[in-house]
């Protein structure tokens, strides 16, 4: 699917900064999957917000109560609104068949290796949505087995300044030599101190960083690994900017999906699954 020039230069990029931009990766078969999808999910998505609202149950009570349900995140302050939605692959038969071994043949492609998915989600930014703070992925995943993971981000609205696009970090890992920026926790991996409420790494650590926007064309795929700092900010556009986040996990580690979810629901006001982001723990 990617020329070997397309794969070196990825697999470069992702090994000296953290990310890439695959230009012109998605097919347009599987573009229009995702898009499709959307619309279904986030009817599903509204109906189980509604469906909790007329109940006497919290949206942690709900999920703690079990079953194979769509994972779904309302937005801090703003309780009836959606900040993402996730345990996507489960409930489309298309995106679990079609999509996903897509997926799996690009990072392939790129790292020479076998991935399989870890977590999926939506993230739906709509007009005044609130911004994703400076962050790093792996210390929300950091009780799981894997200790590496490849994100695959596919954007349905072309990502603007406006919107709140994508930001990363370019030049985190000649910060993360300062060994006073980082984190005694995670011993031998390049995880930065954070603010313990938010997840949000420390400002004066996030200061150095030089930021890079993110402006891919909504038919590219941009790839990030779980160590490189982001950031997105708030959404000052009178359009929608939803993105689509497929994490996978080296094969090797095994199969953590379902065990993620499973996780996920039982503790869903956990801080720990809501770091950087402008989302209500469901309490």
């Amino acid at each position: 699917m990617l020329t070997s020039e397309s794969q070196a230069i990825a697999h470069k990029s992702i090994q000296e900064r953290g990310f890439c931009i695959l230009p012109q990766a998605m097919n347009h078969k599987t573009w229009q999957i995702l898009s499709d999808s959307y619309a279904l999910l986030m009817k599903e998505s509204l109906e189980i917000l509604s469906r909790v609202s007329q109940s006497d149950q919290s949206l942690s009570e709900y999920y703690k109560a079990g079953g194979e349900k769509l994972i779904v995140v309302p937005e801090n302050g703003d309780s009836d609104k959606i900040c993402r939605f996730e345990y996507i692959s489960n409930h489309s038969e298309e995106i679990r068949d079609s999509v996903i071994p897509y997926f799996q043949e690009i990072l392939s492609e790129i790292t020479g290796s076998r991935f399989k998915l870890f977590k999926d989600k939506c993230n739906v930014k709509r007009p005044g949505g609130g911004a994703f703070g400076c962050h790093q992925d792996y210390p929300a995943y950091s009780d799981f087995i894997p200790d590496y993971h490849l994100t695959i981000a596919i954007f349905l609205d072309q990502p603007s300044i406006s919107n709140g696009c994508l930001e990363m970090a370019k030049n985190w890992k000649s910060i993360s030599d300062n060994l006073g920026a980082l984190d005694s926790d995670y011993l031998g991996k390049s995880i930065f101190k954070r603010n313990p409420d938010s997840g949000d790494v420390l400002p004066e650590i996030a200061d150095k960083f030089e930021w890079e926007r993110i402006l891919p064309a909504v038919n590219d795929i941009v790839l990030f690994d779980s160590f490189v700092p982001h950031r997105s900010s708030v959404n000052a556009s009178d359009g929608s900017r939803r993105a689509y986040f497929f994490t996978f996990a080296p094969e090797s580690s095994g199969d953590h999906y379902a065990h993620y979810y499973r996780v996920k629901r039982n503790a869903f006001d956990n801080p720990k699954f809501h770091l950087s982001t402008p989302t209500d723990r469901g309490v």
